[in-house]
């Protein structure tokens, strides 16, 4: 009896060792695909490394629109309307540099700003591809951005005047008096035939080969959390400190104080889509939904949905339209 109980026990043992080790198996295999998705690997489509060239958009167009810092490892793709300035003085920073200037020139134009074109091709081909080097970047919502811009460059400056004030007499004219309206109608609408930077699509500054390669996307809405992290993770090369513990922590701010890009990021969320309800009407939200469509489809964005009224208050598409072409009506 006792020789028959101690056998059913035993073979009781194996079914679970079974069981368990199948368990394991399955668990291994899962976090397997896991890591596989997460890096992009498809073993029955096998992504092929892209391959830098000089024309590509970001040594052309958007040159100016990268920092490299070496020591950390880190290429930042800093975007208009989405504080690149702020990165660029922290570029500076992470070189042993006074984050301003001092008036000796542009910021943007800074040579101690080191950036992609400024390298070798074969050392840009390792930055962009190599698991060693952070790629990252941070956007901003789409309808905040054209409206920073707006605000920036047709209200508070006169730069939109001269971009964009051209053509005939009768044309500047009724550009500069839209202008000292502050018609924010009549801007979002001289962006389709005035191309500038500042409300450029964010996708369009760089290489969707590029985008592919980007191992980090923060957003403007969280800033504060994104940069803190970003900043954290990479490491001096050298002494393995943190590129936020050596220039991101302190050292900012008007007086000094605080850490970068460190704000206020309650009392933004709160207010953000009241200010925007000021500017836009659902016609106007339907149109940048429309024309800056690429941010909200790209697979490397995330930006969360929202509609700033009432279903009730959309009209139709083509009504929007009519409203559009009785605008230019002057140029007809």
């Amino acid at each position: 009896m006792m020789l028959k109980l101690k056998q059913k026990r035993q073979t009781t043992k194996v079914i679970l060792a079974a069981i368990l080790g199948l368990f394991l198996i399955q668990n291994l295999q899962d976090e397997s695909v896991a890591r596989h998705l997460a890096a992009g690997d498809d073993s029955e489509n096998e992504t092929v490394t892209p391959v830098y060239e000089s024309s590509d958009k970001i040594v052309t167009s958007g040159a100016h629109r990268n920092v490299v810092i070496p020591d950390y490892k880190l290429v930042f793709f800093s975007f208009p309307k989405v504080g690149c300035t702020e990165w660029k003085a922290l570029a500076r920073r992470g070189r042993g540099l006074p984050p301003s200037t001092g008036g000796y020139g542009s910021i943007h134009g800074d040579p101690a700003v080191l950036k992609i074109k400024g390298f070798p091709e074969e050392e840009v081909q390792e930055m962009l591809t190599s698991d060693e080097w952070t790629r990252a970047t941070i956007v901003r919502e789409p309808k905040e951005r054209v409206l920073s811009a707006f605000l920036d460059k047709f209200v508070h400056t006169h730069e939109f005047t001269r971009f964009c004030c051209r053509g005939s007499e009768e044309e500047v004219e009724f550009c500069k008096q839209n202008q000292e309206e502050k018609d924010f109608h009549y801007f979002l609408h001289r962006t389709q035939d005035c191309h500038n930077e500042h409300w450029a699509p964010q996708r369009s500054f760089v290489d969707e080969k590029w985008w592919a390669m980007m191992n980090f996307v923060g957003y403007m809405d969280t800033f504060t959390k994104d940069t803190h992290s970003l900043l954290s993770s990479v490491k001096h090369q050298v002494n393995g400190t943190s590129l936020w513990e050596d220039v991101g922590s302190a050292g900012w701010g008007p007086e000094g104080k605080t850490g970068f890009m460190v704000k206020d990021e309650a009392a933004h969320a709160t207010s953000a889509h009241d200010h925007l309800r000021e500017y836009y009407t659902p016609c106007l939200e339907m149109f940048v939904k429309k024309h800056w469509a690429t941010e909200w489809e790209s697979e490397y964005f995330h930006f969360e949905p929202f509609r700033l009224f009432d279903e009730s208050e959309y009209p139709p598409y083509e009504e929007c339209d009519l409203q559009r072409r009785n605008l230019f009506e002057i140029f007809n």
